[in-house]
Formats: C-alpha cells, structure tokens, sequence
C-alpha cells in the first residue's frame, strides 16, 4: 500500500506540473550527525537523524481560486536519515497531513498540524529551539503536534498576529480524550519579535489535562540577536510543575558563520524537586543556499532524580546512567534541504 500511495503522490506531481508549474512541490530537509556524549558511565559515540532539524520528506501544494484566495495543503512525513527506517511506522504522514483555505481574512486549516508552540519555539532560542545544545528543547512539555485540528491564522494587523486551534478529540470535542485547544499571539516590529503561546491537551485516557505556555522573543542588535524566553508546564497527574528561564545570543561572526551561546533554568515545583540547568554553545556554517554544517557542545545538570537528557529536534538524546546523572556531549552535523 505504501508504495502504491508513493507511486499516486509521483504521478499527482507529474500531472499537477504539467496543468500549473510549482503548484505542487515535493519537500524535505536531511539532517545526520554524530554524537560524543557521557551520560554518567564514561563517553559513547553513536550516529542518529534530526539533530538541528526533523529529517522529513513532503509534498505541498496550492491552488489559485482568484480574488486572492487560495486552497493549501501539507504532507509530510519524518524518517531517520541514518538508517531509512520511518520516525513512525504506524502513520503515512507523522508530521502534517492538512489542507486549508485561505485569503485576505486569513486561513483555516483541517487535519494533522504542527503545534503552535512548535512554530513559535524557534523564536525565543538562539538554537531554533533545537539540537542537544537547547537548554529550551532540552527542558520543554509539550505536544508537538495534534490530530483532527481545526485551525485560524489571522492576517497581519498591523504588527500583531493571532492563531487558533481547536483539536478534536478521539469521543467528541477539546476536552475529550485526546482532545486539544491552543492560541498564539505574535508581535513583529523592525528588530523586535515576540511570542505568547498556550496550549493546552486532554490525555489519552481523558483523565488529565496537561497545560504549556511559552513567553518570550528576541531583539535584532545586528551581528548580534538576543533571545529571552519562558516555559511553563503544569500536568497534575503526571507530576509535572515545572518553570524554564532561557537566555541565550546568536552572533554573525562572517556572512557564512553564526555562533550561538545560552543559558537555561529549570525549577521543578512537583514533589520530586527535580530541576536541572544548561550550558551550551553552537556553530553554524553556511555551506551553500541549501546545505548546513552544525557543532554543538553542552553540558546538562540534573538535580536529584531529575532524567534530563540532550535531545536532539526529533531525537531522543542517550538514556542517562542513572537518575539525576549529568550530561555532556559533542554533536557535529550536516543539514541538506531540498
């Protein structure tokens, strides 16, 4: 079935070229890199995908209606670059699977979709909010992305910007079993840039509510840009009470060259009192238009029983030793996108 359905997605992009050029486009980005970490048991060295980026393929499209509207669509799918297999074999598109309308007034989007917070995570982090040296991605909770999502993207008013969610869940609306609600709000003026975002999802089991908020943005300085951001996450049953303070700077050393440094805090208010903090750096070489070379070098410590580890974008970082073992690691990368 799925090479049938590859072989349907290669002819619908044969015949939607030829009737309107790049009306449909295929997509993706290859991120493969090699870690050398110690995670309280002496330093391994392993390969993995999607350090500074989610290793994905896709197919995206859009159609002129006239009179400024449009209708879009997304499908997208992860995969590990270092061994082919998929990032989830039990879906087709893991990541994106949703078409939308749009126009003047703005878009409405229906189906599988990237989370608000996920969009927005990029611009409170000097690391694009990834990569083992983000103490942000590193220290963040929350859903990534959501199933049977109805969507609003406003247009520009002025400098601001909202979004909408509301995810249906698998017996009825928001707050059934997995069912989700969340809203942005974006300001974007010269060099400044900000963020406000909730989210908040149902559980499985329809027992729990776990609820996020991200705060933050950066400031353009010019070689250099300053990010401040905030996390919380609040999940009674699953013990998660947490705050995240992060600062870090992105500088332009040369045209090709961008050197990231920050500093994130974690103060855990659950009864495990587990907190944890983060030092990394990261280099960034701007190889050609579409490929990257990255570097990262970070250092993690956890407190107590606290299990966090250096994650990669759409990577789960080496387990740790033992709990409340500290981490550190060398991460050197290649990203291509196409």
């Amino acid at each position: 079935m799925y090479k049938a359905l590859s072989a349907g997605i290669a002819l619908l992009c044969a015949a939607s070229t030829a009737q309107a050029q790049n009306s449909v486009q295929v997509f993706g980005v290859i991120d493969t890199f090699a870690q050398h970490t110690n995670t309280g048991k002496g330093y391994q060295t392993a390969i993995d995908s999607s350090g500074l980026y989610g290793t994905r393929w896709g197919v995206k499209g859009r159609e002129d209606l006239g009179g400024g509207n449009n209708v879009e669509f997304v499908l997208e799918q992860g995969f590990k670059s270092d061994t082919g297999a998929a990032a989830d074999p039990t879906r087709v598109f893991s990541r994106q699977a949703w078409v939308g309308v749009g126009g003047a007034m703005g878009q409405i989007r229906v189906g599988r979709q990237n989370a608000l917070m996920f969009l927005n995570e990029n611009r409170l982090d000097a690391f694009v909010g990834a990569s083992m040296a983000s103490g942000l991605n590193n220290f963040s909770t929350y859903t990534v992305r959501t199933d049977r999502t109805v969507s609003y993207f406003s247009p520009a008013l002025g400098p601001v910007r909202f979004q909408l969610y509301y995810g249906f869940g698998t017996t009825g609306g928001a707050k059934s079993a997995n069912g989700s609600y969340s809203g942005a709000l974006t300001y974007d003026r010269q060099r400044l840039h900000l963020s406000l975002v909730h989210q908040a999802v149902r559980n499985a089991q329809d027992t729990d509510t776990r609820k996020a908020l991200y705060a933050g943005g950066h400031y353009e300085f010019e070689p250099a840009t300053v990010y401040l951001g905030y996390h919380r996450a609040r999940s009674p049953l699953a013990q998660i009470d947490k705050d995240v303070l992060t600062g870090s700077v992105r500088y332009h050393l040369t045209a090709a060259l961008d050197l990231g440094v920050g500093y994130t805090h974690l103060r855990d208010h659950s009864s495990r009192d587990s907190g944890a903090s983060q030092l990394g750096t990261i280099l960034i070489y701007t190889l050609s238009k579409r490929t990257q070379l990255y570097s990262t070098l970070s250092y993690l410590r956890n407190r107590n029983i606290g299990n966090y580890t250096l994650d990669g974008a759409a990577v789960a970082g080496l387990p740790l030793a033992y709990a409340g073992a500290d981490a550190r690691g060398l991460q050197l990368g290649i990203v291509h996108f196409f």
